[in-house]
């Protein structure tokens, strides 16, 4: 099943105010950074760390399977999806309006920050996984980061 809408890397170029060459070219490198930055940085803390550990790089520099394979197919995948959706209602405004590149970035800087620590995502093959940071506010009155139960 397919997780990453076609839309949402068409809007990127759009964004970019690139020609959009459709889902048979490859697109620039350089889009894989920006879905690092918009997705898996800022869904959960420590997230793209953990994804990037468990999905190390070839030779070649190519990853052997898709990072988002090892989300939890409970609370990982529907996070994502509904994650998507908020970055796409995002770009679409951003288009709409006119908007490039930075000041999406910016928009979504403000709602959507990115996130530091560890992330309880991850598929359950990997074990459990301490979640060592919360945001401000989510944390209790020090702001630590709490271990799940066992």
């Amino acid at each position: 099943m397919k997780k990453f809408p076609d839309e949402f890397y068409e809007n990127i170029y759009k964004l970019k105010g690139w020609i959009w060459p459709g889902m048979s070219k490859n697109r620039y490198s350089v889009v894989g950074h920006y879905t690092n930055n918009l997705v898996f940085e800022r869904l959960a803390p420590g997230l793209l760390r953990e994804l990037q550990s468990k999905s190390p790089r070839n030779d070649k520099g190519h990853r052997g399977n898709k990072m988002h394979q090892w989300l939890t197919e409970d609370v990982g995948d529907p996070m994502l999806a509904q994650h998507l959706h908020s970055l796409m209602m995002f770009q679409r405004l951003a288009i709409a309006n006119g908007y490039g590149w930075q000041r999406f970035l910016h928009m979504v800087d403000q709602v959507l920050p990115r996130r530091g620590g560890l992330s309880p995502l991850l598929h359950p093959a990997m074990g459990r996984v301490p979640l060592v940071f919360e945001p401000k506010g989510l944390g209790g009155a020090t702001g630590r980061g709490v271990e799940p139960s066992t």
